[in-house]
């Protein structure tokens, strides 16, 4: 019981931290960073500071397997660095709120990927939700509301996060095993840091050319955003599994829209707040029709 407490909160604490990612984004756009160089500079700083913890507190834990590396080379190099590609290019022409909110349909996602991969029915309940889902973005989008300034490219971001992410988490749960939480962490965001680097040119000028507005961003969004979150993340399925993992997770879209709205003055209408409202609603009943479904599926048959 203990551990289920534990792995609870460090889901919420998952969530608050990826709900700031939009926040972050926004924040660096305004101080000159692009999405790619923001993505390659947060991933090569939280992996640098995981690798200085690690060799101090889990040096004997580092050494992995050939099927682990494997493992979190998909992980962290594919699913993640698609996942925040995505969602950043999103922030670029969508509101804080509206692209987080679209990202979070990942739950949904996640639950139509495994049960086609098992070739299974949708019950009426499981229609009835993802028919809110439906209702329910068609309200976030308002489109009566012409201030909203709908990008239909970010749409398609925001969306194929979501997506990208959905496989993210369908791979921590089936694919469970024994390595330690921060190497696994650890191991995800440096080939994240790998790929985005590779995008970027591997350019050192960009790193000399940082203001300390720019690195307190860069650092903010390494720890906060990155290393707590993704931890905070693997730790918590490891403990109570997707489905939960998937349930707690309504706190990131919350917090998204509520920094959004703190610090960004980003407005929110009374369709959108309804909107907002029935998609939290309904990916928490399809959350809780998952678990038979994903526990079905292996994806790694090295």
């Amino acid at each position: 019981m203990e551990k289920q407490k534990i792995g609870i909160f460090a889901l919420i604490l998952s969530a608050f931290c990826f709900g700031t990612l939009g926040l972050w984004g926004k924040i660096a756009y305004g101080a000159g960073l692009s999405s790619l160089q923001l993505l390659s500079l947060r991933f090569t700083v939280a992996s640098i500071l995981m690798w200085i913890i690690a060799l101090i507190y889990y040096r004997d834990k580092i050494l992995l397997c050939k099927r682990d590396l494997i493992f979190f080379a998909i992980q962290g190099s594919i699913l993640y660095s698609l996942t925040s590609i995505g969602f950043f290019f999103s922030l670029e022409t969508l509101k804080v709120s509206l692209a987080t909110v679209l990202f979070f349909l990942h739950p949904v996602y996640t639950y139509l990927i495994s049960a086609a991969l098992l070739k299974e029915s949708i019950s009426k309940q499981k229609w009835i939700a993802l028919i809110m889902t439906m209702i329910g973005i068609v309200l976030v989008l308002d489109i009566g509301t012409s201030s909203i300034g709908i990008s239909l490219k970010g749409l398609l971001y925001a969306i194929g996060a979501g997506f990208m992410y959905s496989l993210f988490t369908i791979n921590n749960h089936v694919r469970k095993n024994e390595v330690n939480s921060f190497v696994s962490t650890m191991y995800i965001t440096t080939f994240a840091a790998i790929v985005l680097n590779t995008l970027t040119g591997f350019k050192v000028s960009l790193w000399l050319s940082l203001t300390s507005n720019q690195w307190l961003i860069v650092l903010g969004i390494s720890v906060v955003g990155t290393i707590i979150g993704i931890l905070g993340f693997v730790y918590g399925i490891k403990l109570d599994g997707a489905t939960t993992a998937s349930v707690l997770s309504v706190f990131e879209p919350l917090s998204g829209v509520l920094l959004a709205f703190l610090f960004l003055n980003e407005s929110i209408s009374l369709p959108q707040m309804l909107g907002i409202t029935v998609i939290l609603i309904s990916i928490i009943l399809v959350s809780k029709e998952r678990s038979k479904v994903i526990k079905k599926v292996d994806l790694y048959e090295f």
